[in-house]
């Protein structure tokens, strides 16, 4: 079954002339290594499409034994919050520490409060040269000012995540929009 997704994943790659390695080198070969490998997957490119890709990578690590983690952005700023509310944030940190990869999910549709972008920070920070970070954004590096409030923190963010990364651009081009274009054609009278 995961060849399979990854199998599909890869197709989804060649569809859209997704530029670098493909998903199931990066499955494969690179996905959890013991030196740092980081996984970007940023790109305008509508959510399912990148978490398709982002999930593949995910389940192929799964294959490999790896214990991993998906998370949407929110969600983890969310727990990290409120760990830091219940004085329990350095088990929290040292929980995700303990991943060989974390599935980041949609960085940039959520603002994030300064709090929530220094604890990110420093989770970040906690799993830099030792374990890998697969993250999914809809914004390109240049807009997660928009995502985060303060303008040293985005650059120390990126500077992290970036650091021996393969980075995939998916494009521009949503699906559902042409679903929804394509459907409307159907239904309007000839």
């Amino acid at each position: 079954m995961v060849r399979s997704r990854v199998e599909l994943f890869e197709q989804i790659r060649r569809d859209r002339r997704i530029e670098g390695l493909s998903i199931r080198e990066l499955a494969e070969r690179h996905s959890v290594h013991r030196r740092v490998v980081r996984q970007a997957l940023a790109s305008p490119l509508p959510p399912p499409r990148k978490t398709h890709l982002l999930i593949g990578l995910g389940l192929a690590a799964c294959e490999q034994g790896r214990k991993v983690r998906y998370v949407t952005t929110a969600q983890l700023v969310n727990e990290l919050v409120e760990a830091a509310d219940e004085r329990t944030l350095s088990r929290v940190v040292a929980r995700y520490g303990r991943l060989d990869l974390l599935c980041l999910d949609e960085l940039g549709y959520v603002q994030i409060d300064p709090r929530g972008a220094e604890l990110l920070f420093l989770l970040i920070t906690e799993r830099e040269e030792r374990a890998s970070i697969a993250l999914a954004s809809n914004l390109p590096f240049s807009e997660w000012g928009s995502v985060f409030p303060d303008p040293r923190l985005v650059a120390a963010i990126v500077d992290r995540i970036t650091f021996n990364a393969h980075i995939l651009a998916t494009g521009t081009d949503s699906y559902r929009l042409r679903a929804s274009k394509t459907a409307s054609r159907r239904k309007q009278p000839g």
